[in-house]
């Protein structure tokens, strides 16, 4: 019998009115705590049993790490506890990353580029670097797309250059209103920004995105 196992088959019992007949579980439960200077008892084999169940763990644990290369094999036993968790939780997002780019149709052209940064410190850098500039260019193109789906920079062009930059701003609002489903709330808001956009657009001479 394990220690463990020596430890929960007395936590079983321990509280149960028949305990004191339990003679061989109490004595093998009472073993395993002398060897940590412990007397019998059910606060000891709780913690003992703690005890036991996080070295069981690591010993599972660790070298997986080792094996997948997170961590470097060590002699001298287990690393600390925030190292082991700071790994695993490294790993884990490891594996939701490739996880997520297989499974969102959104994400799939990149996970060659990621599998690739995940063993090349090249290509990591490159693809971190293009991942941080993603959210503008993304915010550029749909504001992009936007304006130009509404025919707003169309116009701007026109009415800039026969000098009537703000005609037909209120009408092309709600026409994108319309389109996208908008609630009435935010219509204003809506227009306001058209405007900004057509008085900086008059103002570089040029179509503003």
């Amino acid at each position: 019998m394990t220690k463990l196992a020596a430890l929960n088959a007395y936590l079983e019992i321990a509280d149960k009115w028949h305990a004191f007949l339990q003679f061989g579980k109490k004595s093998a439960a009472a073993a395993v705590l002398r060897e940590y200077g412990h007397t019998l008892s059910v606060e000891n084999a709780t913690r003992a049993k703690k005890f036991l169940e996080g070295v069981k763990d690591r010993k599972i644990v660790v070298p997986v790490l080792q094996e997948l290369g997170a961590m470097e094999r060590s002699a001298s036993g287990f690393p600390d506890d925030d190292v082991i968790d700071r790994k695993v939780n490294e790993n884990i997002a490891v594996v939701s990353l490739l996880s997520d780019a297989e499974s969102d149709v959104t994400l799939r052209p990149l996970r060659a580029t990621l599998g690739r940064a995940l063993v090349e410190s090249t290509v990591a850098e490159s693809f971190v670097r293009g991942l941080e500039k993603s959210a503008p260019r993304a915010h550029a193109l749909i504001e992009r797309w936007f304006a130009g789906r509404a025919g707003i920079l169309a116009e701007l062009d026109c009415n800039a250059a026969k000098g009537r930059p703000s005609e037909c701003f209120s009408r092309r609002s709600a026409h994108v209103i319309d389109t996208f489903g908008w609630d009435s709330r935010r219509r204003d808001s809506c227009d306001g920004r058209f405007k900004t956009v057509a008085a900086r657009a008059i103002q570089c001479g040029e179509p503003h995105d």
